[in-house]
């Protein structure tokens, strides 16, 4: 809705003019959903479904940064969003565990996915992080 009206103009009936001047007022834009202080756990990556006991996942801080959580390490680093875009740096500061295999490549595959994200489309208690054809990459879901 771009533009609203909350007066009633009678038109046409009981003595009313046949031409109305409709004052309307201009709305405002919704506010956009916001992640920060969110946290989110991976549920696909890629189209893959995952099958996981500990689920990689992503918290956006209030200070620009993300924490990303994988099945070893972690990893911190400022995100950039901007409406319906965003953007994760490649220079994150991270732990260097060694991971045991599939593990290693679960978190490889993650990580791999955040680089090449440059959207997000928040539909309840679901994220879907998408590339610039508007693929999901990412799907996670809301951490309670």
């Amino acid at each position: 809705m771009l533009y609203r009206t909350t007066t009633f103009f009678p038109a046409l009936t009981r003595n009313a003019p046949e031409k109305v001047d409709v004052v309307v007022d201009m709305m405002r834009e919704p506010a956009s959903p916001s992640l920060e202080g969110s946290i989110w756990e991976v549920s696909e990556i890629t189209g893959r479904i995952l099958v996981s006991d500990k689920r990689p996942s992503i918290s956006f801080l209030p200070d620009g940064m993300v924490m990303v959580e994988g099945e070893c390490n972690s990893f911190r680093g400022p995100v950039e969003i901007s409406g319906a875009s965003i953007s994760f740096s490649d220079k994150m500061a991270g732990t260097r565990m060694a991971c045991p295999p599939p593990l290693d490549k679960l978190e490889r595959d993650f990580l791999a996915g955040l680089s090449q994200v440059s959207g997000w489309v928040q539909s309840d208690d679901q994220l879907s992080l998408t590339n610039g054809a508007g693929v999901t990459v990412v799907r996670l879901n809301r951490r309670n």
